[in-house]
C-alpha cells in the first residue's frame, strides 16, 4: 500500500469514531431536555452570561448585558457565534438549543482533530495514540 493511502484503522479511528461521538453527544444531550424545565439545564455558568449578552448584541443593542451598561470580559469568537444564531433562531426556542448543541459538537470534533494534528506534527506515529489523546482531551 502507498504511504499516502489511510489504513481502515487510522480512518476508523480518525475519521468514523469522532463523527459518532459526535453524533452521540448531541442525541443524548438533545434527548436529555427537561419537560418541566426544558433546555435550561443543558448548559451552564457562564453560558447565561454569554447567551444574554449576544441577544442584546443581535437585537441591535450593542455589547451589553442589561441593555443600559457597556459590557465585555468575554470571548469574542465564542460571543460572536452565539449572537450569531442568536440571529438565526429565537433563543429560547427548540432549533436554537439544536444549533448551540451541534455548534458544541462541532467544536469539540474541531479540538479533537486540531489535538491529533499537532501530535502528528509533533512526531507520534500511532494514529491509535494520537486519537485516544485526543479523545481524553474532550473529557471535560
Amino acid at each position: 500500500m502507498p504511504k499516502s493511502m489511510p489504513s481502515v484503522l487510522h480512518l476508523v479511528v480518525q475519521g468514523l469514531l469522532p463523527l459518532a461521538m459526535v453524533a452521540v453527544f448531541v442525541q443524548a444531550r438533545l434527548a436529555s431536555v427537561d419537560p418541566v424545565l426544558g433546555w435550561l439545564p443543558l448548559f451552564f455558568d457562564d453560558f447565561y452570561y454569554y447567551l444574554e449578552a449576544a441577544r442584546q448584541f443581535a437585537e441591535g443593542n450593542g455589547s451589553t448585558f442589561d441593555g443600559i451598561t457597556q459590557t465585555n470580559g468575554y470571548h469574542p469568537l465564542w460571543f460572536l457565534l452565539i449572537a450569531g444564531l442568536c440571529v438565526l433562531f429565537d433563543s429560547q426556542s427548540h432549533s436554537f438549543v439544536v444549533a448551540m448543541t451541534v455548534l458544541v459538537g462541532a467544536c469539540s470534533l474541531l479540538q479533537f482533530y486540531a489535538t491529533v494534528k499537532l501530535l502528528e506534527v509533533l512526531g507520534e506515529k500511532d494514529p491509535l495514540v494520537r486519537a485516544g489523546i485526543g479523545l481524553i482531551t474532550q473529557m471535560n
